[in-house]
């Protein structure tokens, strides 16, 4: 009896298929799924899933500058600060020589006033002799001349107007002041080396007698004492005394 033989089926495989293809159809598929929900969903869908998906959340932060951006800002800072200092630097030069003048102007003004004053004073002094006799000893005049305790003294006289004779004398002077302690009286012989005798002057209407003197080391002055002396016919002797200026 013979053996019966079952029939045998082959399978064969469908060539052409690849798996890679399979996973781009399917990778699209994804992503056109998630955009549809992105823009059917409300306003910042899209940024919540990103949150979701990488587990970051806020924006991005910054870095800091770069260094050369940084270097260059700080740069241009300093130099407008480095301009800036010059021209305030400039301008208090300006306003200081601005000052330096007009206080040099202001200290030239206050002397040509006082010199006009002295001149009014003492052309008022040569008018009113109209009303005295003889010679009168006008103003006196010290002022420290540079060297320590070394003074420049300018006597002026005047002589009534409405007489023609020419007065003739000499002139003197005493210095009364304090050293160590105790009142002390200068002649002019004391304080003018070289000098033994009296200043002669000769005169009609007015004349400026000047004169130099030193005075002693810790010798404080305090008055001075001017006296004229005319002989002749009519002898006359004036005296006036004068506080030593401040």
């Amino acid at each position: 009896m013979a053996t019966r033989r079952h029939p045998r089926y082959v399978v064969r495989a469908r060539r052409g298929v690849r798996w890679p293809w399979v996973l781009v159809v399917g990778g699209l598929v994804a992503a056109g799924g998630i955009g549809m929900l992105v823009l059917q969903g409300p306003p910042g869908t899209l940024s919540r899933w990103l949150e979701s998906a990488t587990g970051m959340s806020g924006a991005v932060p910054r870095g800091p500058a770069p260094p050369t951006v940084e270097r260059e800002r700080l740069r241009e800072a300093n130099e407008a600060l480095r301009r800036q200092v010059v021209q305030l630097e400039r301008a208090r030069q300006v306003e200081q020589e601005a000052s330096a003048r007009l206080a040099a102007h202001v200290e030239e003004l206050q002397a040509r006033v006082l010199a006009l004053r002295e001149e009014v004073t003492f052309y008022r002094g040569i008018v009113s002799s109209r009303q005295s006799s003889g010679t009168t000893i006008q103003t006196l005049r010290i002022e420290p001349e540079g060297a320590t305790n070394v003074y420049r003294f300018q006597v002026v006289l005047t002589r009534n107007r409405k007489s023609d004779t020419v007065a003739s004398g000499t002139l003197t002077l005493s210095i009364t002041g304090e050293q160590d302690g105790e009142v002390r009286r200068l002649a002019l012989s004391d304080v003018s080396p070289g000098r033994e005798t009296p200043i002669a002057f000769q005169l009609q209407h007015f004349q400026r007698l000047d004169g130099r003197i030193t005075l002693p080391e810790d010798f404080v002055p305090r008055q001075v004492l001017v006296t004229i002396s005319s002989p002749g016919d009519a002898p006359e002797e004036v005296e006036r005394s004068f506080d030593w200026p401040a």
